[in-house]
């Protein structure tokens, strides 16, 4: 019984090895794209009261990205970090900073520039954006009465 056992686990082990064998290789690639998802709760257009208060929050600008590289956002002003009186023009300003994401205080007379991690996860974190400018009453000199306006930028890409 033992020589009938080995001779058919033989036999069948020697079928296997000379049927003929095929086979297939499969390569895959796939590219996943660095992806950055923006919402914001900033309006287009905001009106201050200048006479009224020093500082006003703009809003929020939520971020996230499935890159572990980050992102950087660019914040540029059209007047250089001043709004001027659609009035007068250039003649009459009013000088103001950002707050922006735990930042206070940027100084857009040049475009500024910053960069945040990231970690892949597409959790996203929130960056308030808030406007901060002299009090109007304690200026040397007094801004006439009318609107004051400036246009700010702000880009954001993966970096």
């Amino acid at each position: 019984m033992k020589k009938f056992l080995f001779f058919a686990f033989f036999s069948i082990f020697l079928s296997l090895s000379l049927c003929a064998q095929t086979s297939a290789t499969l390569f895959l690639r796939g590219v996943v794209l660095g992806k950055i998802d923006i919402s914001s709760t900033i309006v287009e257009t905001n009106i201050i009261n200048l006479s009224g208060s020093q500082s006003m929050m703009l809003g929020s600008i939520f971020l996230s990205s499935n890159t572990t590289n980050g992102y950087s956002v660019t914040i540029m002003s059209r007047n250089g970090g001043v709004m001027k009186s659609s009035a007068s023009g250039e003649a009459e300003a009013l000088p103001y900073s950002l707050n922006f994401g735990g930042i206070d205080g940027i100084d857009l007379s040049n475009s500024f520039q910053l960069s945040f991690a990231s970690n892949g996860d597409m959790s996203g974190t929130e960056y308030p954006l808030m406007v901060n400018f002299p009090g109007i009453d304690s200026m040397n000199n007094p801004l006439s009465p009318g609107v004051y306006e400036d246009i700010v930028t702000i880009t954001i890409s993966v970096t």
